[in-house]
Order: C-alpha cells, then sequence, then structure tokens
C-alpha cells in the first residue's frame, strides 16, 4: 500500500459529514516530523478543516492532548515551538548553532502569554544574530520573527515560528506577511530557494519565484477545501484525490542572504497551490 494510503487510513480518512463537521489533526513535531500546529503540513491536504484541532486563542485546543510530544507557547499573536539545543536535527534543518552562548541572546521581551506543554516558566529573547534584521511592510519596519531564544531554570533553548494565532478555521495571512516573519521584504533578500530536489540560486530564478510568491491569491483552509473538494461528488472521489495531492507535493524551502531558513512549506503542482501555516495560496503561474 502506498505511503500516502497508510497515512490517510492512519487518519481515518475524510470524515462522511465533510465538510460541515470533519476534522483534521497535525503532525507532531516541527521540523523532525515535518510538520508543527498542522502550520504548512502534508497532511493539511488530507483532511478538511483545523476547526477541532486549533481552537481560537484560549479555547480548548489540541495542545491539551497529552499524547503530542510539543512544547509550545504563545507570544504577540504568535504560535512558538522550544527546540533544545540537543534537537541537532531541527537546528541543521534550520541552519541554527548547536551551542547558545551568552552573546546570541539578545533584547529580553518579557513571558510568553500562555505555554502548552510544559509548567516551566518562559523568558523569551530576541536572537541577536537576527536581531538587525528588519521588513518593510506596508511601510512599517518590522523585525524577523522565525527565532528567538526561550530561557527556562538558566537553560536556553531555540524558539521557533509556527504560525500566527487563527480565530477560527478561516483565517489566514497574506504572503508578504509569511515573507515578512523571514525578513524577506524582496527578492534579492533570498539566497536560495529549494523545491522538491531543485535548488535556484540564479538570480532571475529567486525573481521569478519571489513574484510569484507575492502575486498569489491567499485563503484560509475552508475556502481552499471548498474550493478543492467542493467540486468532487463522493467520499471516494475525495479521498482518491487527496492522496493523489499528498503525493504529488513538494517541499519548499525558502534561504534568506542573512541565513534564516524557511521550511515547512508545501507546493502542489498539480493544481497549483501552495500551503504555508494554515495559509493556502492560489499561485498564477507553475514554480
Amino acid at each position: 500500500m502506498r505511503q500516502a494510503e497508510l497515512i490517510y487510513e492512519a487518519l481515518g480518512g475524510i470524515d462522511e459529514r465533510w465538510p460541515a463537521d470533519a476534522h483534521r489533526r497535525p503532525k507532531r513535531h516541527f521540523a523532525a516530523k515535518a510538520a508543527l500546529l498542522a502550520a504548512c503540513l502534508l497532511l493539511m491536504i488530507l483532511v478538511p478543516t483545523i476547526g477541532d484541532i486549533l481552537a481560537p486563542k484560549g479555547g480548548v485546543g489540541w495542545w491539551q492532548d497529552e499524547k503530542l510530544p510539543l512544547d509550545i507557547f504563545e507570544y504577540n499573536g504568535t504560535y512558538y515551538e522550544v527546540v533544545p539545543t540537543t534537537d541537532s536535527r531541527t537546528l541543521r534543518d534550520f541552519a541554527l548553532p548547536q551551542q547558545i552562548t551568552p552573546d546570541m541572546v539578545g533584547q529580553a521581551l518579557g513571558w510568553p502569554n500562555a505555554t502548552h506543554g510544559t509548567q516551566e516558566e518562559t523568558q523569551l529573547y530576541l536572537y541577536q544574530p537576527y536581531e538587525h534584521i528588519r521588513t518593510d511592510t506596508d511601510g512599517e519596519l518590522r523585525a524577523q520573527r522565525a527565532v528567538m531564544i526561550a530561557e527556562r531554570g538558566g537553560v536556553y533553548s531555540y524558539a521557533l515560528f509556527c504560525n500566527f494565532i487563527p480565530f477560527d478555521s478561516n483565517t489566514h495571512q497574506e504572503m508578504s506577511e509569511m515573507l515578512a516573519v523571514y525578513g524577506i521584504d524582496e527578492a534579492a533578500d533570498i539566497a536560495e530557494v529549494r523545491i522538491g530536489s531543485r535548488g535556484y540560486t540564479e538570480a532571475a530564478d529567486i525573481a521569478y519565484i519571489y513574484e510569484v510568491l507575492q502575486d498569489s491569491i491567499s485563503m484560509g483552509n475552508d475556502s481552499f477545501q471548498q474550493l478543492i473538494f467542493g467540486p468532487l461528488d463522493t467520499e471516494e472521489a475525495r479521498q482518491t484525490f487527496s492522496i493523489e495531492l499528498a503525493e504529488s507535493a513538494l517541499e519548499m524551502e525558502l534561504i534568506t542572504t542573512e541565513g534564516v531558513v524557511a521550511r515547512n512549506i508545501s507546493y502542489y503542482p498539480q493544481i497549483g497551490y501552495i500551503s504555508w501555516a494554515l495559509n493556502y495560496y492560489q499561485l498564477d503561474k507553475q514554480l
């Protein structure tokens, strides 16, 4: 049996009551298992809505499942995962040093609003090597939000951006907002784009990819599911198509000139969409 079918069966398939009462589940680890917070996941394509998984801030959410090995906190309208320096695979994926030294700990930001998965008090700091990265979005300079530092009991860990906090199952961010998290304001801010097994470093290629991303139409999960699965008449047809999409998905990475890495972006060439951190983007050109 194909891998996608195994994943599909493990999730219990698409609910027969789709789309009204269906549900979705995130993968369980940010980078090591290629997903966190259902944020920009391959499995986002397999199961229809996030309503039962990620409730509005303050409501019942997936973090209350004790089986999930997630260490998440909320800060300034954003979810972050705490990644210890012992997680060498994740650090390698995000091009981060194995050791956090005192000179890497930047300005103190205070304590996050809430934590999920731990009872320890968390102190949040800027990641000093990235403190200077600013993005001009809508005439406002914004600091990168991709990497922070979390301190607990004198031990430093990385805090990696997961997603903006959604308030309903159709919340979404514009592509420019997502790029700003990583300090990307223009094509020149990107050093390399990886799509599947291919890497692009030529300025013309990167400029084209950046233009396609910027011109994309953003939408939330509900809108995406209705557009893609709504026209299909039967559950069997939806199951078959979701498996096809899962198998055709290509993982994307953006590496900035500053060394910031954006991962867990899925590109579905069959339908011309990108999923990234609970957002969907309809492309007007193929990548």
